[in-house]
């Protein structure tokens, strides 16, 4: 669903809430941060990209679990 933009007066309140897309970067950062730190992480609305897909792969490979779910990853170090 599309909201419609409002303008909200110099020195008003903006509220409201946003779900940016899925990105391939963050996703990767993310699969890093769970192979460096060695905890268990839940990535939220990851891109499933062929290299991501391919990086929790190796991560499986290495020991991980690694449970895909509709919109989100788990990632249990070994």
């Amino acid at each position: 669903m599309t909201a419609r933009p409002r303008r909200v007066a110099s020195g008003g309140v903006a509220r409201g809430s946003i779900r940016p897309p899925s990105s391939k970067s963050l996703t990767h950062r993310y699969f890093d941060l769970a192979l460096i730190g060695r905890l268990p992480l839940i990535v939220h609305r990851p891109l499933a990209a062929q290299d991501t897909r391919l990086f929790a792969q190796l991560l499986a490979e290495v020991g991980f679990g690694v449970k895909w779910r509709q919109e989100r990853v788990t990632l249990t170090p070994p």
